[in-house]
């Protein structure tokens, strides 16, 4: 299967889950009662209206989607969409959202890319600054800078590195932390267990390794942790070792949390761990913990390039706040701004994948020069204005798809791409 038939499946996927949704409402977080009048704004152009990136006032982008869509004659209130916007649960866009990326996955197949069999995931953290009213205040909290009390909420991300595609993600009070959120998917089992997740040194601790290795299906990690994580770590760190096998047991403190969830352990269980010491060039140490034990297939060199892989989702989060505007949001209140959140997610994980077929492209037209090219994201989001609609509104997907490419690969290939 071609690249454009995959992204034309993917596309037909949505559409058809879309079209169905109001039939499994229950399903979807859609309520029994909403949606059932043929307004103005009906379920679907309130979708495809939040998926716009709305970033101007509210009238303007009312008109121009109207005018869009191929009714100019209708005027469509401001009171009268927000109004109609407060029917639509924040996790139906959510659920839109699982469905981009299961269908990415899925028809992608062998073109997706993975190490060693495996995709590469990171989890993280990063904050959203939010309009300041009352009700705002109230669900996500502040956070204290400098005296001055700002809304704040808690950004969590699993990222997957090498495809680009955001595969979980949540908006959470900021009083929550990213581990407390990254414990709460691993004891769900909401994470797929053929990758190989990477963390920050903020995330290690028997408890969060205990879930990777026992809740459900093994699940490979790499953390970076702090060389006083305990005693052997802290020996292992002034030793000249660069590789050893350790066994960790539990505090207290672990015995009783993991308790709580169920587990049933005592100060005799335990799990066995690999520490990698990575010399950086500029003669700094770090301690790297993994499950992964194989020293043949996972040679401390193939470890230390992994694990540089972790900054991609950093330079996804500038993307979000910085290319797509993500801390502009087109409602006041916490609904609406969670709307936002989850439509600036899907439109970046929809680009990054339309993306993909254009970066083919430029690979075929740049063979044999010296730099690498790839499409300028930055440029190619405000294509996407608009085209989002048409996207889902056309009905020769292809078609829509192909003018995109040519844009993408036209406007968007520029020598500023190097990479």
């Amino acid at each position: 299967m071609t690249t454009r038939d995959a992204n034309v499946f993917i596309i037909q996927t949505i559409k058809n889950f879309i079209d169905l949704a109001l039939e499994y409402r229950q399903d979807c977080y859609l309520p029994e009662n909403k949606f059932i009048r043929n307004r103005k704004m009906n379920f679907k152009h309130l979708l495809l209206m939040l998926l716009n990136l709305n970033k101007r006032s509210l009238s303007i982008e009312l008109e121009d989607f109207f005018n869009i869509i191929g009714k100019p004659d209708i005027t469509c209130t401001k009171s009268a969409f927000c109004q109609q916007r407060e029917n639509l649960d924040n996790h139906f866009l959510k659920l839109l959202n699982h469905v981009l990326v299961g269908s990415f996955y899925y028809f992608y197949g062998n073109k997706q890319k993975r190490w060693k069999s495996l995709r590469v995931m990171t989890i993280d953290g990063s904050t959203q600054y939010l309009i300041n009213t009352p009700e705002v205040v109230k669900h996500f909290g502040v956070q204290v800078n400098q005296s001055v009390e700002v809304p704040m909420g808690r950004i969590v991300n699993c990222f997957d590195l090498l495809n680009q595609i955001s595969i979980r993600q949540d908006l959470v009070p900021i009083k929550l932390s990213e581990q407390l959120i990254a414990n709460y998917w691993l004891y769900y089992d909401y994470l797929p267990s053929d990758a190989v997740y990477l963390y920050d040194r903020g995330f290690p601790s028997f408890n969060f390794m205990w879930l990777h290795m026992h809740n459900g299906k093994e699940k490979k990690f790499v953390m970076r942790c702090r060389k006083n994580f305990n005693k052997e770590v802290e020996a292992f760190y002034e030793s000249n070792e660069k590789d050893k096998v350790i066994t960790l047991y539990p505090t207290q403190k672990s015995i009783d949390e993991l308790s709580q969830m169920e587990f049933n352990i005592t100060e005799k269980s335990s799990i066995k761990v690999r520490l990698v010491k990575i010399e950086l060039s500029s003669g700094e140490k770090e301690i790297l913990i993994t499950n992964l034990m194989s020293k043949k297939k996972y040679s401390y060199r193939s470890l230390k390039w992994l694990y540089g892989l972790r900054w991609g989702i950093e330079t996804e989060y500038d993307a979000w706040k910085n290319i797509y505007q993500l801390e502009v949001t087109s409602g006041k209140k916490p609904l609406t701004i969670m709307q936002d959140f989850y439509a600036t997610v899907f439109i970046a994980n929809l680009h990054n994948i339309l993306m993909k077929e254009g970066d083919r492209e430029v690979k075929k037209k740049t063979k044999g020069r010296k730099l690498k090219y790839k499409i300028n994201r930055n440029v190619t989001c405000g294509l996407l204005k608009n085209r989002i609609v048409r996207i889902f509104l056309s009905e020769d997907e292809s078609k829509i798809l192909e003018e995109i490419k040519r844009l993408f690969v036209k406007v968007g290939f520029t020598n500023n791409c190097r990479i």
